[in-house]
């Protein structure tokens, strides 16, 4: 190599030459062929010029809708709106202020009073409800306001106006609750012998022992005629009615046994009363255990005296329950059965007719009051699907005629479970 070429090579070592490779000295030799080759160009391409609208002549664009650009100066939101899984809790037959979202617990309650407003816990005296609870006439009926709901004591509803209890939490029955007629005396919100919108008719007045038996009241199904006599017939069984969500009825009273009004004793040949009505309403589930049960059934009607030897009276109709909240679960006994009727009397010493039994707590039927000597029997009560009874037609004074089952509702979301001994078959609403 040169001199000159030597000295070059030193400057580019220090950066301060650079080759020309014509001009190398060709006596020196050629150079090796990639001694002077450039280095590649690292630096990242530029970025396209999108100032200008691409030129799409030629692309297919068929199906796709470029007529609005998505707004993308915001993410979207992805996160899907939960489903709206609560409803509104508005209990039936009430007003509106009847539900106490923040109302206190109440348990070990034996005796509710719809007529003294008043309640006994663990069989004491009655008293004022707790702090927190309260018990006050709501228009037709009397509504008791709680949180939680626990029958753990026999618990009898008594008084003269339909209950509805309204909690705001869970409601366990895990005991008897009775609201149920007895002979004469109606449960809460049932009707007097002879008295109701399914009323049975008194039986007709005849000479010596010809008294037809009173009729059985009415409610789910027509009551039970009363029974005949020789030469007057029994009336027919008091009138169905109810049977629709928007009603809250009590049961209704028989029919007085023909002449029943002359005997001595006033309480002979008198009708059976209706059974009550007790609603309960829960805004988060109600539960009759195996050992609960809630009783509305009718009351038996007294036979027919003696002394003048009169008809039978009916019996009377079982009340209403109905029980509402998103979860209803029924494992025990719900019962609304009517009372049997009264046997005609007989006279001297043949005695009184024999009383109808008070409507069961279970789907059995009721039985009528049994005849002494010539007298006529009573009818048996309505139970589950069986119809009331009509009193014994016979040539002596008439029995009574069986009472109707009343009504059960079960109203929830969804449909309730009820594997429990129900009696008539409830009426079902799943969207509580």
């Amino acid at each position: 190599m040169s001199p000159m070429g030597r000295l070059c090579g030193f400057l580019a070592l220090l950066g301060g030459c650079t080759f020309n490779p014509g001009a190398l000295d060709p006596g020196d030799g050629p150079a090796p062929a990639d001694a002077f080759e450039a280095p590649p160009d690292l630096a990242i391409a530029a970025a396209p010029d999108l100032s200008e609208p691409v030129d799409l002549a030629g692309v297919d664009l068929t199906g796709l809708d470029l007529a609005v650009r998505p707004d993308l100066s915001a993410p979207p939101d992805l996160m899907p709106a939960p489903p709206d899984l609560a409803k509104p809790f508005v209990p039936s037959h009430v007003s509106a202020n009847a539900y106490n979202a923040n109302a206190s617990d109440l348990t070990d309650v034996t005796e509710i009073d719809t007529k003294a407003l008043k309640i006994r816990v663990s069989g004491g005296s009655p008293q004022n409800p707790p702090t927190g609870v309260t018990l006050a006439k709501d228009g037709a009926v009397v509504v008791l306001s709680v949180g939680a709901f626990t029958v753990t004591q026999p618990l009898t509803v008594i008084g003269d106006t339909p209950l509805v209890i309204v909690a705001a939490k869970a409601v366990v029955v895990g005991m008897a609750m009775r609201a149920n007629a007895v002979k004469e005396a109606p449960g809460p919100g049932g009707a007097p012998p002879s008295m109701g919108s399914g009323m049975g008719a008194a039986g007709a007045k005849g000479s010596g022992t010809d008294d037809s038996g009173g009729a059985g009241a009415g409610y789910g199904t027509q009551g039970g005629a009363g029974g005949s006599t020789g030469s007057n017939s029994g009336p027919a069984g008091g009138a169905m009615y109810g049977g629709m969500l928007s009603q809250f009825l009590g049961g209704s009273g028989g029919g007085l046994g023909g002449q029943a009004g002359s005997c001595i004793n006033k309480a002979m040949g008198v009708g059976g009363a209706g059974g009550g009505a007790i609603q309960i309403s829960s805004a988060v589930s109600i539960t009759v255990s195996g050992a609960g049960t809630i009783v509305v059934s009718g009351g038996g009607a007294h036979g027919g005296c003696s002394d003048v030897a009169s008809g039978g009276g009916g019996g009377g109709s079982g009340g209403e329950i109905f029980l509402e909240a998103p979860i209803v679960t029924v494992a025990g006994t719900l019962a609304a059965n009517g009372g049997g009727g009264g046997a005609g009397g007989t006279t001297g010493l043949m005695g009184n007719g024999g009383d109808g039994n008070d409507g069961t707590v279970n789907n059995t039927a009721a039985t009528g009051g049994p005849a002494n000597g010539p007298g006529s029997a009573g009818g048996a009560g309505g139970a589950g699907v069986t119809a009331p009874g009509a009193g014994v037609t016979a040539t002596f004074n008439g029995g009574g005629g069986g009472g109707a089952v009343g009504r059960i509702f079960l109203r929830a979301r969804g449909t309730p479970t009820s594997a429990g001994n129900i009696s008539p078959p409830a009426l079902v609403d799943t969207t509580f």
